[in-house]
């Protein structure tokens, strides 16, 4: 019986740790224009540690960068949400359509996703952002990212 007691406290304050979750994800478009000679970027770059958000946008002529902290509820939503949809584990992908080949661009979802000690890689590319997350593994980061934003957008009000 004591064994049994033992035994489920050390589970239980094993537990209540909860995990370590890090990610880092990019969303790009690039777009090499020959004819104007020019090279097009946008990207969305989120970093998570443990409690700290990072974030930066560089799409057309907007630039910002910040980093707050998270609540215990909004870090339990964000793990939540990469459990319940499968997201920590590797995702490759490279999505090909042939109407936009030698077009010159080009669309990512890069990065990775740390559980614990677990770090999973995830690489989804393309022609192009939209034909990215257009695939079941996108539309998961796509939302994620949405929820992402919810906390940007909400952070500091308080219901």
């Amino acid at each position: 019986m004591k064994n049994t007691f033992t035994i489920v406290s050390l589970l239980f304050l094993l537990n209540s740790f909860g995990q370590n979750l890090n990610f880092e994800i990019l969303f790009g478009n690039y777009a090499n224009d020959h004819f104007e000679k020019k090279f097009h970027v946008q990207e969305r770059k989120w970093v998570l540690d443990n409690d700290q958000l990072s974030y930066s946008i560089d799409e057309h002529d907007t630039r910002y960068a910040d980093t707050l902290t998270l609540t215990k509820e909004e870090q339990k939503r964000i793990s939540d949400y990469v459990l319940k949809e499968g997201l920590n584990q590797n995702i490759e992908e490279e999505i090909e359509k042939d109407y936009l080949k030698g077009e010159g661009t080009k669309g990512v979802i890069k990065g990775f996703i740390q559980i614990n000690s677990t770090k999973n890689t995830i690489s989804l590319i393309g022609e192009a952002l939209f034909l990215v997350v257009d695939t079941p593994n996108g539309k998961k980061l796509k939302e994620l990212e949405n929820i992402l934003h919810n906390i940007v957008d909400n952070y500091g009000i308080k219901e």
